[in-house]
């Protein structure tokens, strides 16, 4: 069957602030493009999955080719169905520890993002957007432009 919903999906709009609305019962804090799962998945808002072949929702994780160089979207909420970030600003659940304006790459601990791009052989290396705001600062703590790149490099 068909896992993503389009009538309830906001891709192109921008119509969720920075108080966080709770349209479909987001729990973090997003502006951006917006796609709702089927599948009752659980998911922790604010990290980061990726979309397997057969349309599942999984950690996403730079230590395999497979949990990091297809679509990496970040969850809203603690269920696949309250929705995902395609691309767009949003509050990271954890510290990526990266400076304003720096890139964020996916991290080798599953769901994360890191400053430093990863270095052991295996590892993916894909950046995944930028950071906004100082870490721990204030109530916009650990905002990012999430924009995944296309493009990926496997470390050997």
């Amino acid at each position: 069957g068909n896992l993503i919903t389009a009538p309830t999906s906001k891709i192109g709009r921008r119509n969720l602030d920075w108080a966080g609305t709770t349209e479909a019962g987001v729990a973090v804090n997003v502006q951006g493009d917006v796609i709702y799962h089927t599948a009752t998945t659980a998911t922790t808002a604010g990290e980061f999955y990726y979309m397997a072949t057969n349309g599942n929702v999984i950690l996403a994780d730079a230590d395999t080719l497979a949990s990091s160089t297809g679509l990496l979207m970040v969850a809203l909420g603690t269920n696949a169905t309250k929705g995902f970030l395609l691309r767009g600003v949003v509050q990271l659940r954890t510290n990526p520890d990266a400076d304003p304006g720096a890139p964020i790459y996916l991290s080798t601990t599953a769901e994360k993002a890191q400053a430093a791009a990863p270095t052991g052989t295996g590892d993916v290396v894909r950046v995944l957007g930028y950071q906004l705001t100082p870490n721990e600062e204030g109530d916009n703590v650990n905002v990012c432009y999430f924009n995944p790149d296309n493009t990926w490099v496997e470390l050997t």
